[in-house]
């Protein structure tokens, strides 16, 4: 009879629904590098569970407006000149690429995903960003962490210059 009873309550937990405050999807055990990033009065702040960049107005310490991004967001970092933030996009393989400028319509917004494929296998090039840094406002450099490689991007044309490969100086973390 206990059996029983364990059962029927058992099967009525999984008849309710979900509560509706629940959102996002089961996390990944992705590394983040530099999550959080200042510029033009706002930080930006990734939310890996709801794969946005949260836009925090520094002087109100209100939530501006949150950027629908790539899939599981880890890594920000803000173009020299202020007037773009690239966010490493680590399972879909890709860097969003908001726009920071207040002079523009797109201002706060993605307007452009870099990634890279293989012409002929469709593969990605561009396997788990994680981090991004800027040389200039020309050549950004993404670390590629599944892959031990750093790609150059050239900033203007969103395309990948080349690869460079970096191995581990501990052999057993590779």
């Amino acid at each position: 009879m206990v059996v029983g009873m364990s059962l029927s309550a058992l099967a009525l937990s999984y008849a309710q629904p979900a509560p509706l405050d629940v959102i996002g999807r089961p996390t990944f055990m992705s590394p983040h590098a530099s999550p959080i990033v200042v510029s033009g009065g706002y930080v930006f702040v990734v939310n890996t569970p709801a794969d946005t960049v949260d836009v925090i107005e520094t002087s109100s310490h209100a939530i501006v407006t949150r950027v629908n991004v790539g899939i599981d967001p880890v890594g920000l970092a803000v173009r020299p000149d202020g007037k773009e933030v690239w966010v490493a996009n680590h399972v879909s393989d890709s860097v969003s690429v908001i726009d920071t400028d207040p002079a523009r319509p797109t201002h706060l917004q993605v307007i452009a995903t870099v990634q890279d494929f293989d012409p002929v296998t469709r593969a990605t090039r561009f396997d788990e960003p994680v981090g991004v840094a800027f040389a200039s406002n020309e050549k950004a450099y993404v670390a590629l962490s599944s892959e031990n490689q750093i790609a150059v991007i050239n900033v203007v044309t969103r395309n990948r210059r080349w690869m460079k490969a970096c191995g581990s100086t501990d052999r057993t973390a590779r």
